[in-house]
């Protein structure tokens, strides 16, 4: 088999696999899968979003929306959910493109080629972004293709490959704020390794137009791109972790270190051996193992690119015993993570559980004016359903009756609802305002829907 046709098969399979994930349910899977289906929804009946964020990815769902509905006549809510199922489905496989660019010329036999390429496309991270992290996953085939133009403008100096690297940056910084941060970070360290420390002015402009531009989009981020040096180490990963996440931190810190080992048997200015050493810098910062462990589940993800643009080098400069270590290796980090991950991918609430937040519509009186406080994951598919403002547990504040006409709390009925999502979907959260008291209004198999007076 040659290699055109390869790639375009692992491409076809990972899509398969993505909408199998997808069309097992009605819904869109994961805790803030219905966060999707309410911004392009806001796009489309208000021409904004309903919740700051970063829009690309957004302005694609309600234009692709769109397009459908003019085509098929359907219903808002029919076509949406099909689009973002199957657009979810793409994005992340097109990392399949950039892969090909980075891999074409490194001296790979056909084998090795797939096993990268299949680290990327079946990696756990990958099925993970499936649903909850969309964005993450429509923004990883810029980001690998951000770090190959780059590459190529440092070995050539071409202005094109510099367009194309500022290109991809760009698309990234309209897309996601993690991969944003990212890119960010490769970017500074490249100029610091390649230009030395004389260009630290440089980094800081490229930190302050980063900063400008989460601002812009939206200011909470911001301030946590300013204050998470104050989070980051205060729950370690190395002490709150199971053994998945101790499984690829051994795989990672073995990677580091053969590459090191190779690292130095180069000459420190080629423009290789800068490339090399960029990725491991990189490696080492996203698997640092005293990071808090909620931002280190975040940056685990991201590792599926640096780990990537290493596996060849290592490939390419180690004996045939090696070779065979590693890739039995890569093969086992991501098959066993990747297949306890797949029964983790459900909706947050099941079909029938949804059919019953449906019945309760008629309950909402005036809900351009309402505000619906329920658990992360569930506040999602009450604004789908009840077109309300919602909240969760984060919202709950007294000052917001001087906003809303009403204010409900959503809650689960502990006793019949289903419990069909598995960890780390969150378990039934009991919501109770400080002050005043909850007035049952509607009470139905799966929920009960109370309205918040204060006395």
């Amino acid at each position: 088999m040659k290699a055109k046709p390869l790639y375009i098969l692992l491409f076809l399979m990972a899509v398969a696999l993505r909408l199998f994930l997808h069309y097992r349910t009605e819904l869109i899977p994961g805790i803030n899968g219905g966060y999707y289906l309410v911004q392009s929804r806001c796009l489309l009946e208000k021409g904004e979003l309903g919740f700051p964020d970063f829009p690309l990815y957004f302005y694609l769902l309600a234009f692709i929306t769109k397009a459908g509905m003019l085509l098929t006549n359907l219903p808002l809510e029919i076509v949406s959910m099909q689009v973002v199922k199957i657009v979810d489905a793409i994005a992340f496989p097109l990392s399949i493109v950039p892969l090909y660019w980075l891999l074409r010329h490194k001296n790979l036999s056909l084998w090795q080629q797939a096993l990268i390429v299949s680290s990327v496309l079946f990696s756990f991270s990958g099925i993970m972004m499936l649903g909850d992290f969309q964005k993450n996953g429509f923004a990883i085939p810029f980001l690998l293709a951000f770090v190959y133009f780059g590459g190529e403008y440092l070995r050539k100096q071409k202005n094109s490959d510099l367009i194309k690297m500022l290109s991809c940056f760009g698309l990234i910084a309209l897309t996601h704020f993690g991969a944003l941060a990212f890119a960010m970070t490769y970017l500074i360290i490249g100029l610091l390794i390649h230009q030395g420390w004389s260009s630290i002015w440089k980094a800081g402009l490229v930190f302050l137009a980063v900063l400008s531009l989460v601002f812009w989009f939206d200011g909470s981020r911001a301030v946590r791109l300013l204050t998470f040096v104050t989070e980051l180490f205060s729950r370690p990963v190395l002490f709150h972790s199971g053994p998945p996440e101790l499984l690829l931190y051994a795989y990672v810190y073995a990677l580091l270190y053969y590459g090191y080992r190779i690292l130095r048997k180069q000459n420190q200015t080629e423009t290789n051996s800068k490339i090399f050493q960029i990725t491991l810098v990189l490696i080492a910062l996203l698997a640092f193992p005293l990071i808090s462990s909620d931002y280190a589940r975040r940056l685990n993800m991201m590792l599926i690119v640096p780990i990537a643009i290493l596996l060849p080098y290592l490939l390419a400069n180690t004996d045939n015993i090696f070779q065979k270590r590693l890739s039995l290796g890569v093969l086992l980090v991501t098959l066993i993570p990747t297949l306890g991950s797949l029964p983790m991918k459900q909706a947050s609430i099941d079909e029938a559980a949804f059919e019953d937040l449906m019945s309760l519509r008629d309950e909402i009186e005036l809900p351009e004016n309402t505000l619906i406080i329920a658990r992360h994951g569930l506040e999602w598919w009450a604004n789908w359903s009840f077109h309300t403002k919602v909240g969760n547990s984060r919202a709950i504040q007294d000052q917001l009756h001087e906003q809303y006409e009403q204010i409900l709390f959503l809650e689960e009925q502990q006793k019949d609802a289903p419990r069909t999502h598995h960890p780390p979907m969150p378990p039934f959260e009991i919501l109770k305002p400080g002050s005043g008291r909850l007035v049952e209004q509607q009470s139905t198999k799966y929920f009960k829907l109370s309205r918040w007076i204060l006395d």
